[in-house]
């Protein structure tokens, strides 16, 4: 019993980690005067929740391919609730 306890009284007894920065990626490529669209789903048809000029800073929480498309869920920096899906190919980096 002390062998299998002994990590979790290990792990107990460290310091927290800090929690890593979130990724920030900036709005880009877009054409002059249009807006990026960020979409409930991961899907061109997904609900609009917000629309984001060039030049945008967003927390980039991660991407997956979807269809052959990449979306990463993208977060403002600063009203964090307004999330969603955003085509990789408009987010640097």
């Amino acid at each position: 019993t002390l062998l299998i306890a002994a990590p979790l009284l290990l792990t107990a007894l460290l310091p927290a980690r800090a929690e890593e920065a979130p990724v920030v990626s900036i709005v880009t490529d877009l054409a002059p005067g249009d807006l990026l669209n960020v979409r409930a789903t991961a899907s061109a048809m997904g609900k609009i929740k917000a629309r984001l000029p060039n030049g945008t800073s967003v927390n980039n929480l991660g991407c997956n391919d979807v269809n052959g498309h990449r979306w990463c869920k993208v977060a403002e920096i600063d009203n964090p609730q307004l999330a969603g899906w955003a085509p990789a190919r408009y987010l640097n980096p």
